[in-house]
């Protein structure tokens, strides 16, 4: 290789050497302008050296994992006439190269992405442990970019075991899926934890699950509370007239909070059949049900609510019924 390096000399000026393969070969004074060019040179073509080697190395590593990712599923090459390993062994071995901290991140994720199928309940496991998590969660959000729905049943898992903050990152991934991921919450929904539950309902109404209306309105007979509420709300989100049986059932529920979601949800799909329920909750003594009763009729639309909303939005109590019960007249105007 051939390259000259300038430098300046106190007594002599700007100097040039000429070197050939590492060898010295001339030395001379060359002039200013010509020196910065050469110098220029130089460090382009150092620059470029070095941008091709860093090139190189990392085409070294993505060969290196991939190689690593081969000889774990017993395909390379040089071992074509090996018979392959147990399916149990490839999960051992595809979590030994995950758990291994000297693997590449880019390599680890390829592992999880393969372990999503494998062994979503190790996938589980480590994702909160330090190191892991970043690692797991870079792998989602990759499979669900690609609509991959080979990762529904780690995040089924993480929206059963994983902490409040986990559901709560993991929910939003999950319902971008659709109705695809119906079936995995359908099943949620008979899990004995109570949370796991409600995020399936959630889930279900979100999607506008219609297909799944009789397994959600049999969790308005559930002992929680808050699962008869959920599944109340659920129905009323997916906007099937079929749920409306259900929920005029759920009218008479002990719990004002269940018929409070049950009142909305009749008013949301238009069950004129309600009204006359509705007017009741209306005069209530307890001012979350003649809010709630308020709200519904502004969403139901009869015309034969103006009367009994007026009078809340005037003469109740609670600024709260007063309050609702002016929109709700709006609402009616505008029918």
């Amino acid at each position: 290789m051939y390259f000259s390096v300038i430098f300046r000399s106190k007594n002599r000026g700007y100097r040039r050497v000429v070197f050939f393969d590492g060898q010295e070969k001339s030395r001379g004074t060359t002039e200013k302008r010509t020196c910065l060019l050469i110098a220029l040179f130089f460090a382009c073509s150092v620059g470029c050296t070095q941008s091709k080697e860093d090139s190189n190395h990392s085409s070294r590593a993505k060969i290196t994992d991939e190689k690593m990712l081969d000889v774990a599923e017993n395909t390379n090459s040089s071992t074509k006439n090996v018979p392959k390993n147990s399916s149990r062994d490839r999960v051992a071995e595809f979590r030994r190269m995950f758990l291994k901290t000297s693997s590449s991140d880019s390599l680890r994720q390829l592992l999880a992405r393969h372990l999503f199928v494998l062994d979503p309940d190790f996938l589980c496991n480590e994702y909160p442990r330090s190191g892991n998590t970043s690692v797991i969660a870079a792998a989602i959000d990759r499979s669900v970019a690609m609509g991959d729905t080979t990762v529904l049943p780690l995040l089924a898992l993480l929206l059963q075991k994983g902490s409040e903050q986990t559901r709560v990152e993991i929910e939003d991934k999950f319902l971008t899926f659709g109705h695809r991921a119906d079936d995995l919450l359908v099943t949620m929904l008979e899990e004995s934890d109570s949370t796991v539950v409600i995020n399936a309902l959630l889930g279900l109404g979100k999607s506008k699950a219609a297909d799944h209306i009789d397994a959600i309105a049999e969790k308005l007979q559930a002992s929680e509370s808050q699962i008869r509420m959920r599944a109340a709300q659920a129905l009323g989100e997916i906007g099937d007239q079929r749920a409306i049986d259900s929920l005029m059932e759920a009218l008479q529920d002990t719990n004002p909070v269940v018929i409070s979601s049950a009142m909305v949800s009749l008013g949301r799909l238009k069950a004129f059949v309600a009204f006359d329920r509705l007017v009741f909750f209306a005069r209530s003594d307890a001012h979350q049900l003649r809010k709630h009763a308020a709200m519904a009729l502004g969403y139901l639309g009869d015309a034969r609510a103006r009367k009994v909303l007026r009078k809340l939005a005037v003469w109740d109590s609670n600024s709260e019924v007063r309050s609702v019960a002016t929109r709700a007249i709006g609402a009616l105007n505008e029918e």
